[in-house]
């Protein structure tokens, strides 16, 4: 007698993944689905804030909305599973963009000559540290700089009075600009 058996073996693998939104107060806007952990086609993927939670399929905590979750940096969990019931579980590490290091100190003081003169493009990278991971423009009007409109400042400025001017950083991501002021004052 032949006896034929057919058996499907199936490889089902995760990866790892880490995912970056903008940081607004210590949180950000997550979307889990936005990176591929598995190459297997047609596995259900079930987002947990807990690896016990994955591993246990605890379906009051799963996150519902993972195209729009909102977190801190931590860590989530993908539960994947293919058809015929092989599992794995992968984990999201959820981080922020950059945030501009300032220190503003230098610029911050009170000078003594009748007239100072300041290169733009030498303040940003002394008050900005990780200045390459930003664009800056600087404005003589908040309203100018809050806008995003075309700076009318040039590279080289005189002052012989008390100045201030407003510095715009804008994220190479896409994140919200930060709008600082630079004051220029006159003992």
């Amino acid at each position: 007698e032949i006896v034929t058996v057919k058996s499907n073996l199936e490889k089902l693998s995760v990866l790892n993944k880490t995912i970056t939104a903008c940081n607004i107060n210590n949180e950000g806007i997550f979307d889990l689905s936005s990176t591929e952990i598995t190459t297997y086609i047609g596995a259900t993927k079930n987002y947990y804030p807990t690896y016990e939670d994955a591993l246990n399929e605890v379906f009051a905590n799963e996150i519902i909305d993972f195209k729009n979750y909102t977190s801190t940096n931590k860590k989530v969990f993908v539960l994947v599973k293919t058809k015929s019931g092989c599992k794995e579980i992968a984990e999201i590490s959820l981080e922020f963009y950059p945030l501009p290091k300032l220190d503003f100190t230098k610029y911050q003081n009170v000078y003594c000559e009748e007239t100072i003169t300041i290169n733009l493009k030498n303040i940003t990278s002394q008050v900005l540290s990780n200045y390459t991971l930003f664009t800056v423009k600087y404005y003589s009007t908040q309203a100018d700089a809050i806008a995003g409109n075309t700076s009318t400042l040039p590279n080289t400025n005189s002052f012989t009075k008390d100045t201030t001017i407003y510095m715009r950083i804008e994220s190479e991501n896409g994140c919200e600009p930060i709008i600082e002021l630079l004051s220029f004052k006159f003992g």
